[in-house]
Parts: C-alpha cells; sequence; structure tokens
C-alpha cells in the first residue's frame, strides 16, 4: 500500500451528518449511505453547486475519544455563500498534508479493508503520525461506470 502525498488548502463541506459509534462504522456507514442515496443526496449536490459535483466526501469528524463516537459526514466541497440545507450541515477544515491511498474492489468492503490496512500496516510504520483533523474517503464520479474512491489520512511527521 503506497500513498501519494497531498498538501491540501482547506475546505468547507456542506452536507449530512450521523454520529457513530466506532463498532457500529462496518454496518452503519453503508446504511446511512443507502439512506441518503434514497433521499436524493445526489441531487442535493447538484442543486448546492449548480451542476455535478466533481466528488462526494465520507469524512469523520468530531471523534470522542471517551464513548468512541464520531461523526460521519457525507458531503460536497462549497464555498462559504452556499445555502445550506437545513438538517444538514457546513464544516470548514485547514489547510493539511495527507497520504492518499486508492481503493481497489467492491465497495463497501474494499473500503473497510483498506482503511484497516492502513492503520493497523502502514501508519505504524510510516514515518509519520495521525494528524488532529477529520480523515475522509473521496469519491470521484468521472466515470459514471465506475466510482473510484481514495481515503485521505490527514499526517505529520514523527518527532
Amino acid at each position: 500500500m503506497t500513498p501519494r502525498y497531498v498538501d491540501h488548502p482547506g475546505f468547507r463541506l456542506v452536507g449530512r451528518a450521523l454520529t457513530i459509534r466506532g463498532d457500529e462504522a462496518g454496518t452503519a456507514v453503508p446504511a446511512f449511505w443507502d439512506r441518503c442515496i434514497g433521499e436524493g443526496i445526489f441531487e442535493t449536490f447538484a442543486r448546492i453547486c449548480g451542476e455535478e459535483p466533481p466528488a462526494s466526501y465520507g469524512l469523520v469528524d468530531d471523534a470522542d475519544e471517551v464513548t468512541g463516537a464520531w461523526d460521519y459526514i457525507i458531503g460536497v466541497e462549497a464555498d462559504e455563500t452556499t445555502e445550506v440545507p437545513e438538517g444538514w450541515v457546513a464544516r470548514d477544515y485547514p489547510a493539511r498534508r495527507y497520504a492518499v491511498f486508492a481503493v481497489e474492489g467492491p465497495i463497501p468492503q474494499a473500503i473497510q479493508d483498506a482503511w484497516a490496512a492502513i492503520l493497523r500496516n502502514w501508519l505504524p510504520n510510516s514515518g509519520f503520525v495521525y494528524d488532529q483533523c477529520p480523515s475522509f474517503e473521496r469519491y470521484t464520479h468521472e466515470d459514471p461506470a465506475a466510482l473510484a474512491c481514495e481515503i485521505w489520512i490527514p499526517i505529520r511527521p514523527v518527532r
């Protein structure tokens, strides 16, 4: 598993959020995607962006070390003038360096397997530590027949 490294300038994400406990992630995240897709989230993304967005995100935020809960946000990049639909959230994320991993295989299992490999195998041996900023899955839509996914992990060098 070899990542590429990206210095991301920061961004605003607008989307739907669900609070999840870590032990529920394997079932709760795919179910949340199914529910949001069924409720027309991609049509709302197009309305928010004024066109079909180039990418959508599944972002992990606000982890609570005591309860093990965190927010999972399905969203799109937007600017500060974007009107946020009722019941949705808008969150700003700072510039950060990321290790970016391409995910290959059937979704969602390939994503779950990639996360496990990154956190258990790659990160401990990488010379980096997980930086305190949200990580995310970035889904590109260039080819309608094949959804492409990348996992973005915020990193900083071990000191």
